[in-house]
């Protein structure tokens, strides 16, 4: 781990690392840590994302999308260096779906 420095002099990046002004740029400015997220329910997901908020195997997301159980993947980019992607509102509505299902099934 690399030396500390006093708080008001960390960096805002992850790891403590801090970023390169761009060439032809004085070193005094400063880029944001992050660029600004999209509102909740606006944002692609990956298939990695869909499985650590679903529970779902990899596998088991594109069986049921390929039974129709499943919110469809969005393709974005083209041809091979293409994207699969999923819209986050769609993820979501399938979840409130199926919990939905569940509590019709369960007696109180």
């Amino acid at each position: 781990m690399g030396p500390r420095t006093p708080p008001a002099q960390r960096s805002p990046y992850p790891g403590g690392k801090t970023a390169a002004a761009a060439p032809g740029t004085p070193d005094t400015v400063k880029r944001t840590p992050q660029q600004p997220r999209a509102p909740p329910g606006e944002r692609f997901l990956r298939v990695a994302d869909v499985v650590g908020i679903t529970s779902l195997s990899r596998s088991e997301i594109y069986r049921r999308v390929q039974l129709g159980e499943f919110p469809q993947p969005v393709k974005i980019g083209i041809g091979q260096s293409g994207r699969t992607v999923w819209l986050e509102t769609e993820i979501a509505n399938w979840m409130h779906e199926r919990v939905a299902e569940w509590r019709e099934q369960t007696p109180v």
